[in-house]
């Protein structure tokens, strides 16, 4: 019984990954990280070009950053809401549930299941989309 709603937490929490687009600021986070480490061992610049470029740098760095930390903070804010949901529907699940958070056993479970989700979700809209251009 404990198998379902966790697997409705899971797909949950991956969709609110793709819907918050948060693979993209983790994307431009490492990107700026990668630019500015270039930057500092490039010797074509000047020590205060460097020192301008950083500055700039940090805070497209800090603004991924807080941005990504917010849409983290709303799909946690989501995810307890639909927990406490389900546990107002189903008191007596609110101790198996949070037992089975932390189950090496139930996380790799989980952890297949959503990736084989995410596998099957994406071949499906590959098919679609391929489907609307010969239509």
């Amino acid at each position: 019984m404990v198998y379902g709603p966790l697997l409705l937490l899971s797909i949950v929490l991956f969709e609110l990954f793709v819907l918050l687009k948060m693979g993209e600021n983790a994307k431009a986070i490492i990107a700026s990280s990668h630019q500015a480490m270039k930057v500092l061992a490039s010797s074509d610049l000047a020590d205060e070009e460097k020192e301008a470029f950083m500055r700039r740098g940090s805070v497209e760095i800090l603004k991924a950053t807080l941005g990504l930390a917010a849409k983290l903070v709303l799909a946690g804010a989501i995810l307890f809401a639909l927990f406490e949901l389900i546990v107002m529907m189903f008191p007596t699940l609110r101790q198996p549930l949070i037992e089975s958070f932390v189950s090496p056993i139930v996380i790799v479970i989980l952890t297949v299941v959503v990736i084989a989700y995410a596998w099957v979700r994406k071949a499906t809209l590959r098919h679609r989309a391929g489907r609307r251009k010969t239509a």
